[in-house]
């Protein structure tokens, strides 16, 4: 269990992405109101893509749990506005993963499978 936790760590790349954050955000039409967008979530060769904009600066708890409900990777933002991660999971073995991210009073839940390659 180490191990993958140690492979997601490392392997976790932390970047701005302002295209993901021109997509997750919209404005009411004739109003200055913002719509609170949901945290984008996306699958690609054995990688797991997070995208969120955070327009309220929440608290946002990132964690990953395996197969067996054993949390593998936890992250805790604070005070980030554009929020991107790649997380990678070619270094492990086959498995379910269970994806969540909470934010204020939401939670939002994503599965993923990593198969043999």
């Amino acid at each position: 269990m180490k191990n993958v936790m140690k492979s997601l760590a490392a392997l976790t790349l932390v970047g701005t992405l302002q295209a993901a954050a021109t997509e997750a955000t919209t404005t009411q039409p004739d109003t200055d109101k913002i719509v609170k967008a949901e945290p984008s979530l996306r699958e690609k060769n054995d990688r797991v893509y997070l995208n969120y904009l955070n327009l309220k600066k929440e608290k946002v708890v990132i964690k990953i749990y395996d197969n067996n409900n054993e949390l593998v990777y936890s992250e805790t933002i604070n005070d980030e506005v554009i929020i991107g991660k790649v997380f990678d999971f070619s270094e492990v073995a086959k498995k379910d993963f269970r994806i969540t991210i909470k934010t204020g009073k939401e939670t939002y839940t994503k599965r993923a499978t990593k198969l043999d390659s």
